[in-house]
């Protein structure tokens, strides 16, 4: 049994259930398996075709963002780090032995959370690539991609998720280069 967690800003595809579905029963022990997600007012230009994750320095992108589909390149069912939240089919196997999203992250991060989790607990996270979504635009809940809300949630998440998923050293590190970062934008200076 799956659950399928769609945005509401996402116009799903009539056979992407399907293809899902399909690729549940091809591969081993399914956590999610995420949709490709292309930009509604580009129909053909890519999002998400999966992800790469740099753990290292907590960054995380998303395989072919801004390319326009060529129907080759990515094509291939593979198994990813993580879902892109917004178009995702999840085990309800997995939610039972994992545990339902965590709450605090509310905003940015929530996924790569369940998707580690998932991943320590011997789930597989999968991008299925004839699983189609368009996204309509940036979430109204977030004001628009430099708004506040937004920097705050993902600068906080960023630092929830590598608390918890990361080394004490590696957390220490991303810590201070965050912290950098951000001084001069505070227009703190350094005495």
């Amino acid at each position: 049994d799956y659950v399928l967690i769609l945005n509401n800003d996402k116009v799903i595809d009539r056979h992407a259930l399907k293809h899902l579905l399909a690729a549940a029963a091809l591969v081993g022990s399914v956590g999610m398996l995420a949709a490709k997600v292309y930009s509604h007012n580009d129909p053909l230009r890519i999002q998400y075709a999966g992800a790469q994750e740099d753990a290292e320095n907590a960054r995380f992108t998303y395989r072919g963002a801004g390319q326009l589909d060529d129907g080759v390149s990515y094509e291939e069912i593979l198994e990813m780090p993580y879902v892109y939240g917004a178009a995702f089919l999840v085990s309800t196997k997995a939610i039972a032995d994992v545990g339902l999203l965590d709450e605090r992250y509310f905003l940015c991060y929530e996924e790569m959370d369940w998707c580690n989790r998932m991943r320590k607990n011997g789930y597989g996270i999968y991008f299925v690539p004839k699983a189609i979504v368009w996204h309509r635009g940036e979430s109204p809940s977030f004001g628009g991609k430099q708004s506040p809300l937004r920097t705050y949630f993902m600068e906080r998440n960023e630092l929830l998720w590598a608390e918890r998923h990361m080394s004490t050293r590696a957390w220490l590190w991303l810590v201070v280069a965050r912290t950098r970062m951000i001084v001069p934008v505070l227009g703190i200076r350094r005495i």
